[in-house]
């Protein structure tokens, strides 16, 4: 091979390195990920995860400082994504800690705010052209399937990550079994996303059965639930065309009234005869495992602070005394009742104005089939969220996806982005018409 191959050659491998050493940093510093998670009790493991996740923290904001540099030297506009509404929620906690406790949980709240961060940062970085986006979510989808893979191989022969048999019973690879359910459903989006910027059909159906395999190992029923609505709209023809034309402020809406009937009118719901049988199927009972206690207790609480709540809670006590049942509840298993148990009526409704703000941003955006993946992996997201919380990372999976869905399908991001995919997904989709 000539000089001028051999350049080219590695010129052409550049964009797939840059892809794998983002894919490194974004697995280190995603703040859901619990891989490992017999192996945290490690002291020496805890350090090096701790450590890496901040080398992480600094090697990013240094990264996008130096591109956002760039841009400016050309006079080129910069695409903060999601970023600046992210903050904002933030800001609402920060009120709230501050009229709670002073500048006590102060700290707290900087550690959460910038290690959450990272990964949407690392995401304008790597969405800021249609190469780098193409070849990253490429990388992320394999590595995703290989964590699917080994989450069924180690469940089964756990000798071989532990060195001993061991009964997982709630604990697999990829997390606890409520926490497992985050990575296989991000693995489905990665997956999907994958397949609609150019990937086979084959290896979707590959990627499918092994998430599918996943879902009922798990045998979690928010994790059953998200994965079948996200299936639903993705898959079959006669419910894949309803993301692409339903609006995702409709979507937040509909999201808004399921939370209403949770939280004031869920008893009557879930005892109806349909639902009750539905839930018995998942093994769920009709008080969603103690949840009515939980959320009833919750709204007396939240009713004395309504406007601000508590405060961000670095502690795991969620309701600061027990239940009639003897229970302790760590945390509020809903995202929005969290929400308003720390930051309040003020947080909840910032957290709505940020999704307010992703639905007018993708609303005129060519990137149909784009756009529709991204809707349909918010709502699942958001229905999940319903009877469950991340600990102290609260919003941070819905911002996730909503910044990808700004970066990958807003019409006015990088330079040659938007349109060369919209005419990409247009040309793919004449083809699948012909």
């Amino acid at each position: 091979m000539n000089e001028t191959g051999q350049k080219s050659n590695k010129k052409a491998q550049l964009p797939v390195l840059i892809a794998c050493m983002a894919a490194v940093m974004y697995f280190i510093s995603d703040p859901t990920l619990e891989w490992a998670y017999p192996m945290y009790a490690n002291y020496r493991i805890q350090t090096m995860v701790w450590l890496s996740r901040r080398a992480v923290l600094i090697l990013v904001y240094f990264a996008f400082a130096g591109y956002c540099f760039h841009l400016r030297k050309k006079q080129m506009k910069i695409n903060f994504g999601i970023l600046p509404f992210y903050l904002l929620l933030y800001g609402g906690y920060l009120l709230a800690s501050i009229l709670n406790s002073g500048t006590e949980q102060f700290v707290h709240w900087l550690d959460v705010v910038l290690m959450s961060s990272v990964p949407l940062l690392l995401f304008c970085l790597m969405l800021s052209s249609e190469e780098s986006a193409r070849q990253f979510v490429r990388v992320l989808s394999v590595c995703y399937l290989v964590l699917l893979v080994l989450n069924i191989l180690f469940y089964y022969f756990p000798q071989l990550y532990l060195g001993e048999a061991k009964d997982w019973r709630e604990d697999f690879f990829l997390g606890s079994k409520n926490r497992a359910g985050w990575p296989v459903m991000m693995g489905l989006f990665f997956g999907a996303l994958d397949y609609r910027l150019g990937n086979s059909k084959w290896e979707l159906g590959i990627f499918l059965l092994f998430s599918v395999v996943n879902v009922f190992l798990i045998h979690s029923a928010m994790t059953l639930i998200g994965a079948f609505v996200f299936l639903l709209f993705t898959l079959f023809p006669l419910f894949r065309k309803i993301p692409e034309k339903t609006d995702l402020a409709l979507i937040v809406v509909l999201i808004l009234l399921l939370f209403c009937m949770l939280m004031w009118f869920q008893q009557p719901v879930t005892t109806s005869k349909p639902v009750a049988a539905l839930l018995e199927m998942m093994g769920k009972d009709p008080g969603l495992s103690e949840r009515d206690v939980l959320w009833g207790t919750a709204r007396e609480i939240i009713a004395e602070k309504p406007f601000f709540g508590y405060g961000l809670q670095e502690s795991s006590a969620f309701i600061p005394h027990t239940n009639p049942y003897g229970t302790t509840y760590h945390h509020g298993h809903n995202e929005m009742v969290q929400t308003l148990y720390e930051g309040g009526v003020l947080t909840l409704g910032l957290a709505v104005l940020m999704l307010f703000y992703t639905a007018a941003k993708i609303r005129r955006s060519e990137n149909k089939t784009v756009a529709a993946v991204c809707k349909t992996g918010l709502f699942s997201f958001l229905v999940m969220l319903q009877s469950d919380f991340i600990p102290y990372f609260s919003w941070y999976m819905v911002a996730f996806l909503a910044n990808c869905a700004i970066l990958l399908a807003e019409d006015s991001g990088g330079s040659s982005f938007p349109g060369l995919l919209a005419d990409r997904f247009r040309e793919r989709e004449f083809k699948t018409e012909r």
